[in-house]
């Protein structure tokens, strides 16, 4: 009998870093990939009349609050962009990164109808009161960047109103 061929005991602890550094390297992706997740609030879009893809653009660093191109995905009364008309949203302008503001892009939009006089407006839907849940003071109007998973939790939040 001799002795016991140190080569295996050395390629186990060189297998077992190299794994270890791709754990590590891994779970690291996965940080970087979830770092800023777009979570829709299902209340807020329970509670709104209305949800509009749109383009929204930058002026001075804050959302422009009037909309050109938009598209509406729902609404309560079925009506579609034509009865919408141009779309002003003035609260939109208040917009900031704690509330789903990321620079110009594409947006989903939870809005509430509102009668002015004869003319009928839009706004943002406030977030709405929730047991156990407490909105910060000032505006609590989210706006949500229409990211693949934006649109993933959108769709489940339609499917569960068609039912």
């Amino acid at each position: 009998m001799g002795s016991p061929n140190p080569v295996f005991p050395r390629a186990r602890f060189f297998v077992a870093a190299i794994l270890f550094v791709a754990w590590i390297g891994f779970l690291a992706f996965l940080a970087i990939q979830t770092r800023e997740p777009v979570v829709l609030s299902r209340p807020q879009f329970l509670v709104s009349d209305a949800v509009v893809l749109a383009t929204i653009n930058e002026n001075d660093g804050h959302p422009d609050p009037a909309v050109a191109d938009f598209k509406v995905v729902w609404s309560k009364d079925g009506s579609g962009a034509k009865d919408l008309g141009p779309l002003i949203i003035p609260a939109l302008s208040e917009s900031d990164a704690e509330n789903g503001w990321r620079g110009p892009g594409d947006y989903l939009l939870p809005l509430r109808k509102r009668q002015f006089g004869k003319e009928m407006i839009y706004e943002l839907t406030q977030l709405p009161l929730i047991p156990g849940f407490r909105p910060k003071p000032g505006s609590n109007a989210r706006i949500y960047k229409a990211t693949s998973d934006a649109l993933a939790q959108w769709h489940v939040i339609a499917a569960e109103w068609r039912k």
